[in-house]
């Protein structure tokens, strides 16, 4: 499938302008696709900049209790020169525009947005991208993406908060912190970023993937890590990189959802990678579906379908 970046759960969303970002959907993982024409957003929220270069990033959606759709995405902050946070939107369906919620999910302190989760700043450009919901169990939960560039490198990390799973737009307390505040999962300074977190639990493990290298670029592969707690132990756990089938011939494999089949027993993974190779200054343009199999536990891609 070309020209469909930033997969997200079985619906593919891309990243734009708040106006024009739509969602697309088929009845089978390997398509045919269909996007929708409506736009992502009924309005921008107030916290939101009003530049209309102002994108939104990296929405990805999930059902609540309730029967309502909510979409989550990373948006430009009023006032400030690109730095982004986590925003929330409802909608009574997963291809019609959503109503945004007039707080963020999660911000940093001194932002001026009022955020459910309040996070200290790094310093000038710090930025919160990369929402991701998922249900584990009976839990929601949503991960996200700090970035922060400082002495020639990245420091980037996921964090998660728990949500209330009736009505999904809302933090609620977790077991480390009363108040709602987020844990921090991954702790990663390098030249390279890691971003895009995705969570699932397979057995008793719960697995974390997230995408690292340059979005983009051949060298942007995805990874791994697992625990078997859901709320402590993370920041110790080492990553490892996701197997492929040697056959596989494009050109960079993150951005990656991992989630259940629609069979029984069966799991997919959506990834983006260029067919043809890089091109500079653009992102992915294919977006792939494949087959990942669990042996003693971990993860492989056993073919692209």
């Amino acid at each position: 499938m070309r020209n469909r970046p930033a997969p997200g759960d079985v619906r593919s969303t891309a990243t734009g302008n708040w106006r024009k970002l739509h969602v697309g959907t088929a009845p089978k993982a390997r398509g045919p696709w269909k996007v929708s024409k409506k736009r992502l957003l009924t309005t921008r929220p107030k916290w939101m900049s009003t530049n209309k270069k102002a994108s939104v990033w990296a929405p990805s959606l999930i059902r609540g209790d309730n029967g309502k759709f909510v979409v989550y995405y990373s948006g430009v902050v009023k006032g400030t020169k690109g730095r982004r946070c986590i925003g929330s939107a409802t909608g009574n369906s997963a291809t019609h525009a959503f109503h945004p919620d007039s707080r963020p999910i999660a911000c940093w302190k001194g932002s001026g947005t009022s955020p459910k989760d309040k996070i200290k700043s790094e310093g000038a450009g710090f930025s919160l991208i990369d929402p991701t919901p998922a249900r584990i169990g009976n839990t929601t939960v949503l991960t996200y993406k700090t970035q922060f560039r400082a002495h020639g490198k990245w420091h980037t990390t996921i964090r998660m908060v728990k949500l209330n799973s009736a009505s999904p737009n809302h933090v609620v307390a977790n077991p480390v912190h009363a108040n709602g505040q987020s844990i921090r999962l991954t702790n990663s300074w390098s030249k390279y970023i890691e971003e895009n977190p995705v969570l699932v639990k397979h057995g008793k493990r719960y697995t974390l993937f997230t995408s690292f290298g340059w979005f983009g670029r051949c060298n942007y592969v995805t990874r791994y890590r697992q625990n078997t707690s859901l709320w402590t132990g993370w920041k110790h756990k080492k990553a490892a990189n996701l197997k492929f089938p040697a056959n596989t011939n494009t050109c960079g494999r993150g951005n990656a959802q991992v989630m259940r089949g629609t069979k029984s027993g069966t799991w997919r993974i959506f990834f983006n990678g260029h067919p043809d190779g890089p091109e500079p200054g653009h992102g992915p343009k294919g977006l792939y579906v494949g087959s990942v199999a669990w042996h003693h536990g971990r993860p492989s891609v056993t073919a692209i379908l």
